[in-house]
């Protein structure tokens, strides 16, 4: 039995979905502390009793989006703040807990904290695929990585062990104590039998659902379920198109049922479609990087698109190609690795601690 801190990035959902599907499984047989912030932290919280609130820096929207140069602006002041703030938050979390191993969901906190005290550290960063696999980029895109996104992985150098969970693995051999797997999963999404209900399922916050809003409904032989942060304007059953507020166990019955994904390329989601045999269509800008990347390993793979703008033309191309990318998902899909990962992890964990 070892006492295992694990820290989870708080920004978005997504980390803290595949966070706890592993956590639930080292709790059976270790103590887990869990610490995190922001939406995570709450989805985390409502799991496990005993998680600790970290701090975090506030992401400036513009237009329904992350603006990355607003944000830089306004949370630099607040560094020394936020770093001390969390170094003390996990310090005192050591000192209390006194663990045995970290281990981080892409959250530099956990990784910092155990190389200050000397303690084992694992990483798990999906993100980390760009170092291996990454596509033709323009200048523009060239910069928007080397200034953004390449500093962030940068920070994770230091963690002992590197676990990358990616929709592709690279045919590159990666270096000693870096290993690929399948994406990591939900257990109530392994636990669904994927089936054609005839709609096409799509998930995104209110700018991205009020831009494709008027293309749905131009798209009268297709069915559409979206999910987004804005209140139901229509009732079921009526129209083409039925809009839902968020709810775990009605999305993922939805997910399951659907015949195709549309959304904004986050990696759980895209993960949990393919995994469910159903093709993604992205809708992203190029600056939001990591996305747009998710996006780009679909059309590699031949099971998506991925388009910075809402179109008729890109929604109408991907529509009528859906069936040929389930066909390619039939014969190639990617496969859940949780167990997989959690292998290593306590290999790991019998190897370090005593």
């Amino acid at each position: 039995m070892a006492r295992i801190l694990f820290t989870v990035c708080g920004i978005g959902f997504g980390h803290s979905t595949r966070s706890s599907a592993l956590i639930k499984e080292l709790a059976k047989e270790n103590e887990v502390l869990v610490a995190s912030y922001g939406a995570a932290f709450d989805n985390l919280q409502a799991e496990f009793k005993n998680a600790e609130k970290m701090h975090w820096f506030e992401l400036i929207t513009s237009k329904e989006k992350v603006s990355k140069p607003h944000t830089l602006v306004y949370n630099l002041p607040r560094l020394p703040y936020v770093a001390v703030k969390n170094i003390m938050t996990a310090l005192g979390s050591f000192r209390r807990f006194k663990p045995d191993i970290v281990i981080s969901d892409f959250d530099v906190n956990g990784i910092y904290t155990a190389q200050l005290l000397r303690v084992k550290s694992i990483a798990i960063s999906h993100m980390h695929l760009m170092r291996y696999m990454a596509p033709e980029m323009g200048m523009n895109e060239r910069m928007q990585y080397y200034f953004t996104e390449r500093p962030i992985l940068d920070f994770f150098n230091t963690a002992d062990y590197l676990l990358i969970p990616a929709l592709s693995k690279p045919k590159r051999r990666a270096g000693e104590g870096i290993h690929f797997y399948g994406p990591i999963v939900r257990d109530e999404i392994l636990s669904k039998n994927p089936r054609e209900g005839g709609f096409n399922l799509v998930y995104g916050n209110k700018g991205m659902v009020n831009e494709l809003l008027p293309i749905m409904k131009s798209l009268k032989n297709e069915r559409f379920v979206v999910y987004w942060d804005g209140p139901p304007r229509r009732p079921a059953g009526k129209g083409n198109v039925t809009l839902k507020r968020l709810s775990q166990s009605g999305f993922m019955d939805d997910l399951a049922a659907s015949s195709s994904v549309i959304c904004h390329g986050g990696i759980s989601l895209t993960s949990e479609a393919l995994c469910l045999q159903k093709p993604c269509c992205v809708y992203t800008p190029k600056d939001f990087y990591e996305r747009y990347y998710n996006g780009w390993l679909l059309e590699r793979m031949k099971v998506g698109e991925v388009h910075e703008k809402a179109s008729l033309h890109s929604l109408s191309s991907f529509l009528q190609a859906k069936e040929r990318y389930s066909r390619n998902l039939s014969r190639k899909s990617p496969k859940p690795s949780n167990a997989e990962v959690l292998g290593r992890i306590n290999r790991i964990i019998a190897k370090e601690v005593r």
